[in-house]
C-alpha cells in the first residue's frame, strides 16, 4: 500500500485510520499505567493496540510474521467494533470513542475499498451522510433564492443557539458548534472531513437529540 502511488486516496485513507487507532489505543494504556487504575476496557484496548501495531508493519512493507496477514482479514475490524460498542453502553471514555470511530472508518474502507482502485463509488445515504442541502451555496450562481434562505437559517439558528448557550441549555452548545462549521462549510470550499460534520446525516441526528430534550 505505502509503495503503490496510484492509490493515492486509499493510502491516506490507511494512514489517517492506522495512526489515530494506534494513538486513542496507546494513550488509552498510558492513561491507565500513569493513574494506576484498571478500566473495565483495558484488555480490549490491549487488543487494539496491537491490532493497530501490525497494520502498521504491514503498512510500511517491514518484514514481521506473515502469520499475522491472517489478523488483518476485514472480520477482525467489524469484530473489534461491536466489541468497543458493547463496551460503550457500559461506560465510556474519550480514548474509548476515538477507538470506536477509527474502527468504524476501518471497517467502512475495509468493506468499500476495491483491491485495483481508490475510488468509492458513494451510494444514496453515504451522500446523504456527507453533503448538505446548502453546500458551496455561496459560489452557486444563478441560485439566488437558495443562497438567501440559507444565509437566513444559519443565521437565525447561530442567534436562537446562542442565546439558549447563554441560558446554560446544553444542547445549545452542540447545535451553535453545528451552525458555525455551517457557516464555514457555506463559504467556502471545505475539507470531507467539514463537510461530513455538518451533513445532512448530522442535522438529522441533532434534530432527533432536540427532540428528545423536550422530554
Amino acid at each position: 500500500m505505502f509503495n503503490d502511488m496510484k492509490q493515492f486516496n486509499k493510502a491516506i485513507a490507511a494512514l489517517c485510520v492506522i495512526f489515530t487507532m494506534f494513538f486513542f489505543s496507546l494513550a488509552s494504556l498510558l492513561t491507565q499505567v500513569l493513574e494506576h487504575k484498571k478500566s473495565d476496557h483495558q484488555s480490549l484496548t490491549m487488543v487494539i493496540f496491537t491490532y493497530s501495531v501490525i497494520c502498521m508493519f504491514s503498512y510500511f512493507n517491514f518484514a514481521y510474521i506473515r502469520d499475522f496477514d491472517a489478523i488483518q482479514v476485514n472480520f477482525t475490524p467489524l469484530m473489534l467494533t461491536v466489541c468497543c460498542a458493547m463496551n460503550l453502553m457500559k461506560g465510556y471514555d474519550f480514548f474509548l470513542i476515538g477507538m470506536v470511530i477509527s474502527l468504524i472508518a476501518d471497517s467502512y474502507f475495509a468493506l468499500r475499498f476495491s483491491e485495483n482502485n481508490d475510488q468509492i463509488a458513494f451510494t444514496v445515504y453515504e451522500r446523504f451522510a456527507m453533503e448538505s442541502w446548502c453546500q458551496d451555496a455561496f459560489n452557486k450562481q444563478g441560485q439566488l433564492t437558495l443562497q438567501i434562505v440559507a444565509v437566513c437559517m444559519i443565521f437565525s439558528q447561530i442567534y436562537l443557539n446562542l442565546v439558549g448557550a447563554h441560558n446554560g441549555d446544553h444542547i445549545c452548545y452542540i447545535l451553535l458548534s453545528f451552525y458555525i462549521v455551517r457557516l464555514v462549510q457555506y463559504l467556502l470550499n471545505t475539507s470531507i472531513a467539514v463537510n461530513m460534520a455538518q451533513s445532512n446525516f448530522v442535522c438529522l441526528a441533532l434534530a432527533v437529540m432536540g427532540v428528545f430534550s423536550f422530554m
